[in-house]
């Protein structure tokens, strides 16, 4: 007998190796007052355990989503308040 069962998401296999690191666990480390770029990858590398690639994917993703900015007066990334 055969039995046809319907997918979930769980069942579903995804594509590359899972991530190591929480995004919302990086952007805790920018301080208000920011950090350069530089600075900021150090110590994700090594609080968070991210690669240098994938921290400046998700820093432009990041950067995209409105949720960080660089000054241009200091250079540095600072997050976004929010309301």
């Amino acid at each position: 007998m055969i039995c046809w069962q319907e997918a979930t998401a769980a069942d579903v296999p995804t594509k590359g190796r899972p991530k190591s690191y929480d995004v919302a666990e990086m952007l805790a480390l920018l301080p208000p007052e920011g950090l350069r770029a530089s600075e900021w990858l150090n110590l994700a590398k090594s609080e968070c355990g991210i690669s240098k690639t994938s921290f400046h994917r998700e820093r432009l993703a990041l950067e995209k989503a409105g949720r960080i900015l660089r000054s241009k007066v200091s250079g540095k990334w600072q997050p976004v308040k929010t309301v």
